[in-house]
């Protein structure tokens, strides 16, 4: 039985996880999801499958963008 963990924010609709939970299940051929509540995240998910975090959140955008600006904002 293989199982993958979705995080979300708690102000995510049941109908948006229900997609993604549907859509993750199929993509990581997942049996079944334990779905975490993290409000840090602000809008958007990250998913937990194989040994990976897939993060597709705002935060993570944000901790790019500010890693990005702290190197002096070049990009090589």
């Amino acid at each position: 039985m293989k199982k993958i963990v979705i995080t979300t924010p708690s102000s995510v609709s049941e109908e948006t996880y229900g997609y993604i939970l549907e859509n993750a299940l199929k993509k990581f051929s997942a049996d079944t999801a334990e779905h975490i509540l993290d409000d840090s995240l602000i809008c958007g998910f990250t998913i937990a499958a194989d040994g990976k975090i897939y993060d597709n959140s705002i935060k993570m955008r944000f901790d790019k963008l500010k890693e990005f600006i702290n190197a002096g904002g070049s990009n090589g």
